[in-house]
């Protein structure tokens, strides 16, 4: 038996509450979110699970939405932020981290999702479409080591990657917006064991994974922003308390 566990059930009637607020449009609005799961603490292992159903109404996206040029013929592309009429997202994620000896611990986590946008009238053509930015499968997957160095001091290494999964840049599910990607980062730090100051030195997406986080219609062809490229830097930390 665990040392801990501890269930979860959970149900948000959440009318009408609203986030992401743009004054040309609808406000967005968590209408139902429900959950259930478990929490579990062993003296070496964590485990957390969640199963989660959510309801939106108006949920904001930038949809592309072409004009006529002044000629009355050229049609010009363009993205905006507009409301569509609801989403349903309904999944499951799993945590765990595990301390197989003193210094060492290894976490993972992962997220299964299901989205649908259920549309009508003007966005109809969203129908049945796969929210943006929701990929079926997204995870990480990282370890950390630390050891005692000097008296009151302490360094450790890490690194960690995440994974996220096969997903659309804009509600209409264009093929050329699927994207997916897989980051690794890194870092070593050193300092006092009481987490006053620490100095560290990181890497990000050290692989120079090339990926891209948003699209957008522009004129003649379509534009997408990159995600960030292989970044090192250096870093220090003091604290005052």
């Amino acid at each position: 038996m665990a040392e801990d566990a501890q269930p979860i059930l959970e149900w948000v009637d959440a009318r009408p509450r609203g986030a992401f607020i743009n004054e040309r449009f609808d406000e967005e609005a968590l209408r139902v979110v429900a959950e259930a799961g478990f929490k579990t603490d062993w003296t070496h292992l964590r485990v957390n699970g969640a199963l989660f159903y959510t309801t939106y109404d108006n949920p904001q996206a930038k949809v592309r939405n072409d004009v006529l040029a002044a000629d009355g013929v050229t049609i010009i592309p363009q993205t905006q932020l507009g409301n569509l009429d609801k989403a349903i997202v309904k999944g499951a994620e799993l945590e765990a981290a595990w301390r197989p000896l003193g210094g060492l611990t290894f976490d993972a986590t992962g997220t299964f999702l299901h989205s649908r946008i259920s549309a009508w009238g003007t966005s109809a053509q969203f129908g049945g479409n796969v929210l943006p930015f929701a990929p079926r499968f997204s995870g990480t997957l990282g370890a950390l080591y630390e050891w005692p160095v000097l008296t009151g001091m302490i360094a450790g290494v890490a690194v960690d990657g995440k994974y996220v999964g096969t997903h659309y840049l804009r509600p209409e599910n264009f093929v050329i917006d699927k994207e997916k990607y897989t980051l690794v980062n890194v870092r070593a730090h050193f300092g006092s064991d009481t987490g006053r100051w620490d100095v560290e030195l990181y890497g990000k997406n050290v692989g120079s994974e090339r990926y891209r986080v948003n699209a957008a219609g522009g004129i003649g062809a379509d534009v997408f922003a990159i995600g960030q490229p292989a970044t090192w830097g250096l870093a220090a930390r003091v604290s005052l308390q």
